[in-house]
């Protein structure tokens, strides 16, 4: 899910949204940050333009130091029982949509 673009407020309540592709599939969403707690996690709720739901997604992203020096860095997309009868409909569109291009793009920036 290559992301072309994102522009973000780093504050509860600041903008966010990005847009990219995947596949043939181009994508928008838009929202606001609820959670900003650096280093440690960051929540959006975000709204797919492509798609018309009743509420926003919610997107965690979590960093957890590990013991070993190491760190766990986590994206968890959450919220779906907000969906109702739609949410495993809905959660499976998405898991698909999931691969490592976040997470290894975020591995090269702090590596770098």
């Amino acid at each position: 899910m290559p992301c072309k673009r994102l522009e973000m407020e780093p504050r509860v309540g600041g903008k966010f949204e990005t847009e990219g592709e995947h596949g043939d599939m181009k994508f928008l969403f838009t929202g606001q940050v609820l959670v900003y707690d650096p280093p440690q996690e960051m929540t959006v709720e975000m709204n797919p333009a492509h798609v018309s739901l009743p509420a926003g997604m919610l997107l965690t992203f979590r960093l957890t130091p590990l013991e070993s020096g190491r760190t766990r860095a986590e994206i968890i997309q959450h919220g779906f029982e907000r969906y109702g009868d739609s949410a495993r409909s809905l959660y499976e569109a998405f898991e698909r949509g999931w691969d490592l291009v976040p997470l290894e793009a975020l591995r090269e920036l702090v590596e770098a």
